[in-house]
């Protein structure tokens, strides 16, 4: 089943980032085998949702992304940060088909970083969709670069400390706040 998601993945990069990210099948397979990333899938009786798929990478390189020295492609497993290494934790995917794929991925990743938030450091993205800006924006992550690419399309990165993304409105009310769902 990893391979089918990870072909997904694949799809859905080149298909919202015009393939210029260049990254292929064997950098996300290398990268969600790797123990310190995290790699969820929202599955609903084998119907694939949605997924998020995060990095923990070491200061040095996540500093080369947000600055935009480095693309994501040129990443190697050295860049990983280990489990007990402190690190930042960089979203490289996120996809979903409905608000509530969108819930259970991201509660899933706020109960990881709290549970690790000895270890993580920062939170960090870069994107060029502007629906995923508006979700970042709301995430409390804040702008630190841009670079424009081909065909009018602007790379953004974004990155904020773990206490300060998690002390945000939006964390705070997708962790707290009683959702009604009649599948209960």
């Amino acid at each position: 089943m990893l391979d089918r998601i990870i072909d997904i993945n694949v799809g859905l990069d080149k298909d919202f980032n015009k393939d210029l990210t260049q990254l292929e099948s064997e950098h996300f397979k290398e990268w969600a085998l790797h123990p310190s990333n995290s790699f969820y899938i929202c599955l609903y009786k084998e119907q694939f949702f949605g997924l998020l798929f995060t990095l923990k990478l070491k200061p040095e390189p996540v500093e080369k992304i947000m600055s935009m020295e480095i693309d994501e492609r040129d990443l190697s497993v050295e860049d990983f940060a280990t489990f007990y290494e402190t690190g930042s934790s960089y979203m490289l995917s996120f996809f979903a088909l409905n608000e509530k794929a969108v819930s259970l991925l991201f509660i899933r990743y706020f109960a990881h970083l709290i549970a690790n938030q000895d270890v993580i450091e920062e939170v960090g993205v870069a994107t060029m969709m502007e629906d995923t800006k508006k979700l970042i924006r709301n995430m409390n992550l804040y702008h630190y670069d841009s670079k424009a690419m081909t065909d009018g399309l602007v790379l953004q990165t974004y990155r904020e400390t773990l206490f300060n993304f998690l002390a945000s409105e939006y964390a705070v009310k997708m962790l707290l706040s009683k959702q009604e769902c009649p599948e209960e």
